[in-house]
């Protein structure tokens, strides 16, 4: 999990530079996933990635922030 949490903390770096929403939004959501030691960042990211993806409308972006949702209120 240290090595997963590392990288996407890498891509999400590269991702915010660049500018690309979506895979940041998709980068936070797989960190939230590696964070099992530190619930209040995985919280963190996923607040963060649900609201990018609430401005993309297609049905992939809305999946993938229903299960950030469920995570969030399966947590909370």
């Amino acid at each position: 999990p240290d090595d997963a949490a590392q990288f996407h903390r890498l891509a999400i770096a590269v991702f915010r530079q660049t500018g690309d929403r979506w895979k940041l939004a998709k980068s936070l959501g797989r960190l939230a996933d590696a964070l099992r030691e530190d619930p209040a960042e995985a919280m963190a990211s996923r607040r963060e990635a649900i609201q990018i993806l609430a401005d993309f409308p297609d049905a992939k972006s809305r999946a993938i922030r229903s299960r950030l949702l469920a995570a969030i209120g399966d947590i909370g």
